[in-house]
């Protein structure tokens, strides 16, 4: 299903899932590697669940080619990188790689609460149960296990988000892994639980063998 089209025609652009399974998209740029001074500073959460863009804080930093964005454990974001061809609108300046990183806080970060999560295996082999600490666990909608991010050429290779079944028992909270070595592969992830709100937790690390 196409997704709705972004403002500008759009090299490059940034795309990261977040727990709350919106999608971050910002920046790129409109001509090849910024050429003329085309970087896009611009930010889009993409909600799947109606199929739209939300306006959200611009960045101030331009990103193009070598650029990339990553999910951080405590749900904000990292953006870095960029390679532009040419430093001026003209096109008669070399451009300089980019080395400012900017953190970007999502919206569900300003709430007043967020749930916890703690405790819990930090290996859950696939099919496998384990139960974590949580004083809101009456109140989590959602569980995702979601892969460090693996980025370059902007492009996430290795991004992946996978709901994960729970049941939640007094502060007490179960979650299982799925069995399909398909959907779930080897290695780390990250562990997040989100409330009602969409708010998440920060994550927890869990390994599948």
């Amino acid at each position: 299903t196409d997704g709705p089209s972004l403002e500008k025609g759009t090299r490059y652009p940034q795309a990261s899932v977040l727990p709350d399974d919106t999608v971050l998209v910002s920046g790129g740029s409109e001509d090849y590697r910024g050429r003329g001074d085309s970087n896009i500073h611009q930010a889009r959460l993409y909600h799947p669940d109606t199929n739209t863009f939300e306006k959200v804080a611009d960045p101030l930093v331009g990103r193009n080619y070598h650029s990339g964005s990553i999910l951080l454990p405590d749900g904000r974001l990292m953006f870095f990188g960029s390679d532009s061809l040419y430093a001026d609108k003209a096109n008669t300046k070399p451009g300089k790689f980019e080395q400012r990183i900017e953190i970007y806080t999502p919206p569900y970060l300003y709430r007043d609460s967020r749930p916890d999560l703690s405790g819990g295996p930090q290996t859950i082999a696939r099919g496998e149960s384990g139960t974590f600490t949580s004083q809101a666990a009456s109140t989590v909608k959602k569980v995702r296990l979601i892969r460090p991010s693996a980025s370059t050429h902007v492009t996430d290779v290795d991004q992946r988000s996978i709901a994960l079944d729970f049941k939640a028992d007094g502060d007490k909270l179960t979650v299982t892994v799925p069995e399909g070595k398909n959907l779930v592969q080897s290695g780390w992830y990250m562990l997040f639980v989100t409330d009602g709100r969409g708010t998440p937790s920060k994550a927890q690390w869990v390994r599948v063998p």
